[in-house]
Order: C-alpha cells, then sequence, then structure tokens
C-alpha cells in the first residue's frame, strides 16, 4: 500500500492532486511546525499582471515553534471575500468560472464563522484539498497525522506514520531525496517511490503560460472533467498504482 504525506497547503498545484490519487492512504502533516514564506497559508493564481499571491492571514499561540493545526486565520480583515474577489475579478471571464466558484470556492469561503472550517488554518485547507479531490474523482482516503500521534522526528517520523496506517511504499516529492535517510525506510522494509510527472501546458487567461499555479488555475481554464482526466492519466488506475510500485517510479 502507497502511502503519501503532506503538510494541508492552500489551494494546492495540480502535482499536490497527482500525488494524493497516486497514493493508497494520504497523511494531512497537519501536526508539523509551521513555516512562513511557504504554500501552506498562501498560493499564486495569474492575473493580468502575472502571478499574484492569495495569502491566509493568520495569528499563531505566541510561540516559535507552533504545529500547523494550532494556527488559526485571522479575522481582523475580511480576507476570505477579498480572495473571492480576487478570483472573480481575475477569472470571471474564464470557461468554468461560475462552475468551480459555486461548488469549491464559495461554499467554503462564505461558511459562517462558527463553522467548523474556521476551527484552524488545517480545518480550511484540509475542507478545500477534500472538495477538489471529490471533483477530481480521488477518492483516495486522507488521516490527519494529529489523529496517529506518532512522536518521532525526520526520517524516523515518515517511516512510523507510513507503517501507522499500514503502508509497504512511501511516495515521496521529489526534492525529498535532499534530505530524507533512504536507509531507513529499506531497513524498515518500506519502499521509497518518488512522485515525478510532467505538469500540463493548457490554455490560461493573461498572456504567456506560467507553470505551478494554484490548482485554480487549471480548474477555471480547463473545467474540473479536464482535471480529472489529467490527474487519472498521470496516476493510473488501482493496478497501474501497484506496477508504480513495484517497479519502484
Amino acid at each position: 500500500m502507497i502511502v503519501g504525506i503532506h503538510q494541508p497547503n492552500y489551494l494546492p498545484w495540480i502535482g499536490y492532486f497527482v500525488k494524493i490519487a497516486r497514493s493508497d492512504r494520504f497523511i494531512l502533516l497537519d501536526d508539523a511546525q509551521y513555516a512562513r514564506g511557504g504554500f501552506i497559508n498562501r498560493n499564486r493564481i495569474k492575473t493580468p499582471r502575472g502571478p499574484e499571491w492569495l495569502t491566509v492571514p493568520v495569528r499563531s499561540a505566541g510561540r516559535l515553534a507552533v504545529p500547523i493545526g494550532e494556527i488559526v486565520p485571522c479575522h481582523d480583515t475580511p480576507w476570505a471575500r477579498t480572495h473571492l474577489r480576487t478570483i472573480e475579478t481575475n477569472y470571471r471571464r474564464a470557461p468554468h468560472y461560475a462552475e468551480v466558484m459555486d461548488s469549491l470556492l464559495r461554499p467554503v469561503l462564505e461558511a459562517p464563522r462558527e463553522a467548523a472550517v474556521w476551527a484552524s488554518l488545517a480545518s480550511l485547507n484540509t475542507e478545500l484539498i477534500r472538495r477538489i479531490c471529490a471533483g477530481l474523482g480521488i477518492d483516495t482516503p486522507l488521516v490527519k497525522a494529529s489523529t496517529i500521534g506518532v512522536p518521532s522526528r525526520g526520517t524516523r517520523r515518515l517511516v512510523d506514520l507510513v507503517q501507522s496506517v499500514g503502508g509497504t511504499a512511501y511516495l515521496s516529492g521529489r526534492g525529498g531525496d535532499r534530505y530524507q535517510d533512504a536507509h531507513a525506510f529499506a531497513g524498515a522494509g518500506i519502499e521509497l517511490l518518488y512522485n515525478d510527472f510532467d505538469p500540463p501546458r493548457y490554455p490560461q487567461l493573461w498572456g504567456a503560460f506560467e507553470p505551478n499555479l494554484s490548482i485554480i488555475d487549471y480548474l477555471m481554464c480547463c473545467g474540473p472533467s479536464a482535471a480529472r482526466d489529467f490527474v487519472t492519466a498521470a496516476a493510473g488506475t488501482a493496478g497501474a498504482r501497484a506496477a508504480f510500485a513495484a517497479q519502484g517510479i
């Protein structure tokens, strides 16, 4: 069984969802330390001025090292409304604007303040990820690391998380080879795989193609059906995933 692990990012790029689709279980690392400047509370969309960030303002517990699950969106400013307005301004002419806004973004970003989605940044991101997965036909179970309670660190923690859900293979991002101990996986009998794939090039608004944007750009321009077809082809069927694991690719 292939296990993928990643922090719950905000409106991730399409490669994030290919990784989920290639996994038999996907662990959302919501108890990892929050790091500023990454993709946990922000992502990029395309505008006439080029890529621009959508950033969720957050408040922490006032400590230097805070788990992602303890980071709370800050509502001192109406940022969710601003995100929706920014997306509308830049994508209202996109072919699939209404479908994506009405089925995915508005139900989450317009949720009442007392809704569970606002309990933490991790809750917000997880709900958006679940909705996107549903729209893409991805049925991989999502598991929050905080519900597992693995206390180890580094590569050992990845090994323990994989084993905790019965995994036999770990699907890593390609950058993981710079810091992961491959011997630790081998010693635990876990196959180490890498999530290599070719990102799609597709018609975009506003000039020359910009890669690695939030999946929102792909969904707006090409639609959930095309995104579902791409992710399915990139991930393969369940049988193809088994071959993917056996071949170590």
